[in-house]
């Protein structure tokens, strides 16, 4: 018979996750999300969880985010799928996804993306239609560095086009910047009458950026 369970404690519990059982004529029958979730600590969680279909195969899922406040936070999600197109027809399909994101005492900050995938068939049962439709996975890293009034910058990227089985790479991209100042301070002045009056040239401003790949 139906039923339902409410846990009457407090703060993240461990257990298993209600099911989704039901039908549609490309799966069949089937029954997703069985899933056990597991707080790890005040700052990390994961669930487990796998599905099973009638006609299309099975999967099973890993998802593990974190955060801790002001300092922190992240993702790491996994995904594996026995894809079946008839009896002597199924491939292996995968994804890794991982996200972090950090701020470091000094103010400078990192920031991790990263999207990997067998090919485009391991969203097809995805709830999100854009995740199905989606074209083209990109990976990227970036550390950003203040330095008083400069800023330095690295970044890099890589894009993978699922559609043409083609891949880009970004190489590692370094700027170094410094904020706007008046051209007359690149000019010494020293005359009091000169620095007082209101020049036309004087609301010239100039700023220098570098930039550098390997």
């Amino acid at each position: 018979f139906p039923f339902a369970a409410f846990s009457i404690k407090k703060g993240r519990e461990s257990g298993l996750l209600v099911p989704e059982p039901g039908y549609n004529p490309s799966d069949g029958k089937y029954l997703k999300n069985i899933a056990y979730y597991l707080p790890i600590n005040d700052y990390i969680d994961m669930t487990l969880s796998a599905d099973f279909t009638e006609k299309s195969g099975w999967g099973t899922e890993f998802d593990m985010p974190y955060r801790k406040r002001y300092d922190y936070n992240g993702n790491l999600h996994a995904l594996y799928r026995k894809h079946i197109s008839d009896i002597t027809n199924y491939s292996d399909e995968w994804s890794v996804r991982a996200y972090h994101q950090q701020k470091f005492y000094n103010k400078s900050e990192f920031s991790l993306n990263l999207d990997f995938a067998s090919s485009r068939q391991v969203w097809d049962n995805q709830a999100d239609v854009n995740k199905r439709l989606q074209e083209s996975i990109t990976s990227n890293i970036s550390y950003r560095k203040p330095f008083k009034s400069s800023t330095l910058y690295m970044s890099g990227a890589y894009t993978e086009d699922l559609i043409n089985d083609t891949r880009f790479i970004t190489l590692p991209t370094f700027s170094y910047s410094l904020p706007s100042k008046p051209v007359y301070e690149l000019f010494p002045v020293n005359s009091d009458s000169l620095k007082n009056k209101d020049y036309w040239w004087k609301n010239f401003t100039y700023s220098w950026r570098s930039y550098g790949t390997h």
